[in-house]
């Protein structure tokens, strides 16, 4: 397949699909702030670890607090 043609971004990226409330409920009990909790926990480590760049840390957290429905 060659770029541009329907199916490629997918195969390259994946898939999204919002989780339910139900979905959300039982990963995160603790609701938003357990979330937001994981999100920074996760991304200091990746930061720590050289995955991401400490410059982009605030960005990503902040990207991953608006993802949180509602």
């Amino acid at each position: 397949m060659f770029l541009g043609q329907p199916g490629v971004l997918e195969e390259l990226m994946g898939t999204s699909r919002r989780f339910t409330s139900d979905e959300l409920a039982l990963r995160w009990p603790g609701g938003r702030e357990q979330y937001l909790d994981e999100l920074g926990r996760a991304t200091e480590d990746a930061v720590a670890r050289g995955f991401l760049l400490a410059a982009d840390a605030d960005e990503i957290a902040g990207v991953g607090a608006c993802a949180w429905p509602g």
